[in-house]
């Protein structure tokens, strides 16, 4: 066939193209032809318009999708691709590999490379292949196909909106990566797809559904061991590869050997996972029992209602949010379990935050971390309620006031630390009976809880108590936002405890807060009234007694 006639085939049947023009340097430094392996293989006829890939190590999908963007290029008028890995070490590799497949092609192929970009004057058509950060995406690009490569790791997974904007209406895009930790944007958005829920970015862009995708280490074909009879002493989680996956012994012996050989054996499940929430759970730094967040899971109650609390008139009102039927989201900021009961005490504890979201490239749980009031039954222990949002300081105060009346007014305990002061100003203020007070002042004030840092602080026994009840069970949670930052609150490598990038750690502090003054009795304090104490009053319950959620209007 001519160059000509292998181009016009080629055009119609891409794979065809790949493994008939394109060459590979093999783990024995030899050039090979482009054959695609068993995941690669499996993998190509399940391509959609969005695709997520979460995998094991060097499972060759950035390669594939590498050689689809030129096999397109060289076939296809007005391509206009786009890679974008996590590093500047993977993005010249990258690069390399693009210029060894067209360089080493097996037919003649018209390309100029300048920079991170691959011209194809016959097609009109261009490859850039960049470093997440690099390059601001939109405003004037118009993206056919998008690779992501290692997005778990991209220090700005912001960068994803502008290239959801810039993307065509008929764009192929992907998301690969192995796992990073639990709660972060990829994991997210991998939870999303599982669900067969949109993922949406940005205000300028759609819903946007990926189809997920998972690769676990078996199937790299070299992930074996020979052995010449079976293993006998398998422990009960290789029982369960050898049942559930079908490994064989040499697979599961090839898993031992590797693990014992890697200097942190805990980062094997993430690195090399079977599941995907092997993947994504790092054991090895997890704060929090994995076991234990699970057995709590199972026993979490459904949402009763979700929307919002206010004041109006000087009552507080409940007005429901509805779920948006595109990305099956429901964004209302007070989750409720279970309704005030007539004689139960209530404690609310709190995590206040400055109430301002975080630019992309700052540390969100320094400066962008929500407020949280989580609502515990002080005799139960169960989270029954719980807020979470981005408010300033003053207004969060408000509604926790409006939520300690709500439920039978409620202990209020507050953070007092930074932000907090304010908070807890707010509160006393509005004339409400039972804030927390300390035995002795801290930063001038005994108002509120005193979350001190440090390794012999409160916040270490705060960490260490909540653990302690999440694994005895004798405190019960409920929401789902705690239970994704318990599982992404990890030992970093300073020693330091807490969320891993781009996650929170709000609903753990507040959670922390209950634990400790559940653990302590606390005494619930009855002040005497003071100024705004009528305003309270009849934010309260109506003489009836009765609680009820009307659709509109007060209680």
């Amino acid at each position: 066939m001519t160059d000509t006639q292998v181009l016009e085939k080629g055009r119609t049947d891409l794979r065809w193209l790949i493994e008939s023009i394109f060459f590979l340097v093999n783990k024995d430094s030899q050039r090979v032809p482009f054959i695609f392996n068993p995941a690669q293989d499996d993998y190509w006829p399940k391509i959609s318009p969005r695709d997520i890939i979460l995998k094991a190590r060097k499972e060759g999908f950035s390669t594939i999708r590498l050689a689809r963007m030129a096999a397109k290029c060289i076939t296809m008028r007005n391509r206009h691709c786009v890679v974008v890995s996590h590093e500047e070490k993977s993005t010249t590799r990258l690069l390399e590999r693009l210029k060894y497949l067209l360089e080493h092609s097996a037919i003649k192929i018209n390309y100029t490379a300048t920079g991170n970009s691959v011209y194809f004057p016959d097609t009109d058509s261009k490859i850039w292949i960049g470093t997440a950060g690099a390059k601001a995406f939109g405003r004037g690009d118009d993206i056919t196909d998008y690779h992501l490569s290692e997005y778990a790791f991209w220090t700005n997974p912001g960068l994803i909106v502008g290239i959801e904007e810039a993307s065509m209406n008929d764009a192929e895009g992907c998301i690969e990566s192995t796992a990073f930790g639990w709660g972060t944007p990829y994991h997210k958005i991998w939870l999303s797809a599982e669900k067969k829920e949109a993922h949406k970015s940005g205000e300028n862009v759609g819903p946007v559904f990926y189809k997920p995708h998972f690769y676990g280490w078996f199937w790299d074909k070299n992930y074996m061991v020979a052995i010449t009879k079976p293993l006998e002493d398998l422990e009960e989680y290789e029982q369960w590869l050898r049942k559930e996956l079908k490994l064989t012994d040499g697979q599961i012996l090839w898993r031992r050997l590797k693990r014992e050989s890697m200097a942190d054996p805990s980062k094997f499940d993430q690195e090399y996972p079977a599941t995907p929430d092997e993947a994504f759970l790092v054991a090895g730094a997890m704060v929090f029992s994995p076991q234990a967040i699970r057995q709590q899971e199972a026993q979490a109650r459904p949402v009763m209602w979700q929307g919002e609390i206010y004041e109006k008139n000087g009552k507080a009102l409940l007005q429901p949010t509805k779920t948006d039927p595109s990305t099956k989201e429901n964004h209302g900021r007070l989750m409720i379990w279970l309704s005030p009961r007539r004689g139960n005490s209530y404690l609310i504890s709190g995590d206040v935050a400055s109430g301002i979201e975080s630019p992309p490239d700052e540390d969100i749980d320094e400066t962008g971390c929500f407020s949280v009031w989580d609502v515990v039954d002080f005799e139960t222990g169960e989270q029954v309620a719980q807020w979470r949002g981005l408010v300033p300081p003053d207004e969060f105060g408000d509604i926790g006031v409006m939520l300690g009346m709500f439920y039978n007014e409620a202990l209020l305990v507050p953070e007092v630390n930074n932000h907090g002061l304010v908070t807890c100003t707010t509160i006393r203020n509005a004339g409400y009976r039972k804030l927390y007070e300390r035995d002795e002042a801290k930063g001038g004030t005994t108002m509120g809880f005193f979350t001190m840092p440090g390794a012999t602080g409160t916040r270490a026994r705060l960490i260490n108590t909540l653990r302690a009840v999440l694994r005895d069970m004798t405190m019960k949670f409920n929401s789902p936002h705690t239970f994704s930052e318990l599982r992404s609150f990890v030992k970093k490598g300073n020693g330091k405890m807490g969320p891993q990038p781009s996650c929170f750690s709000d609903c753990v502090i507040a959670a922390g807060i209950a634990s400790i003054i559940i653990d302590d009795q606390e005494y619930i304090p009855e002040k005497k009234a003071e100024g705004g104490r009528k305003k309270l009053s009849i934010m309260n319950r109506g003489s009836a007694g009765g609680i009820n959620y009307p659709r509109k209007g007060g209680y």
